[in-house]
């Protein structure tokens, strides 16, 4: 259940020790939408092979600010949404996101581990917290 495998993520997110080590994950949620989405997404798309999982990135045309978020079949999950005071929690929501609105698509990476440099530059942090994550959603 992808309400299920969200609250867990956020839940290590907060409390793990490797994650809180990650660039910017002093202040989860807020400036850690990249690397948490990223995340989620590897992590997703392990345990959910047959699913279309994608870490999509958006930019504000205003600010030219970006956010990013997973996008799963059918589904927008926003580990950090509550960064934004419009929304009082991370959600899973049925596509298209509704920061959409405010955060243009820009990209979609369908393997956020070869598509980015998130993994190395995670301040060494990446595998650990990574499989923390997968052991979490699987139990």
């Amino acid at each position: 259940d992808l309400q299920h495998d969200l609250e867990t993520s956020v839940f290590l997110f907060q409390n793990n020790l490797n994650a809180r080590q990650l660039p910017f994950f002093h202040s989860f949620p807020k400036n850690s939408c990249e690397r948490a989405s990223g995340l989620l997404a590897v992590a997703l798309g392990r345990k959910y092979p047959d699913a279309e999982i994608f870490l999509i990135i958006g930019r504000n045309p205003s600010n030219s600010e970006m956010h990013f978020w997973v996008e799963v079949d059918e589904f927008a999950i926003d580990p950090t949404a509550h960064q934004f005071e419009e929304f009082p929690a991370p959600f899973v929501r049925s596509r298209p996101s509704p920061l959409e609105t405010t955060f243009r698509r820009e990209d979609a990476h369908r393997d956020p581990e070869q598509s980015t440099d998130l993994p190395s530059n995670s301040n060494g942090q990446w595998s650990s917290t990574l499989e923390a994550l997968c052991a979490s959603i699987d139990a």
